[in-house]
């Protein structure tokens, strides 16, 4: 057994941390739902990608799920500013 925060975490007992692909994987879902017009999609892409970021100096490669995110949350921030358009089209 290593002595990363990973796996210290698991020794105390505490719930074990996702991985990077883990993570990526709840972002591209909660993008993919929000672009098929899910219900709560907008707020569950935004908790995936704060999920993501705050895990970002956990787990396993930082700067690499770092990198990822700098190139993934203008993408995100840009399907939700579509959405609020969509919807303010629809309403307004």
């Amino acid at each position: 057994m290593g002595n990363s925060r990973h796996d210290i975490g698991k020794a105390q007992g505490q719930p074990e941390l996702p991985s990077t692909t883990d993570l990526q994987d709840q972002v591209y879902r909660a993008m993919l739902r929000l672009e098929a017009d899910k219900p709560h999609a907008a707020s569950e892409l935004c908790e995936s990608l704060r999920r993501a970021w705050r895990q970002s100096e956990i787990v396993g490669e930082p700067k690499a799920l770092q990198r990822w995110l700098l190139q993934i949350t203008p993408l995100c921030l840009e399907l939700l500013t579509n959405k609020v358009a969509r919807i303010e089209a629809q309403h307004g």
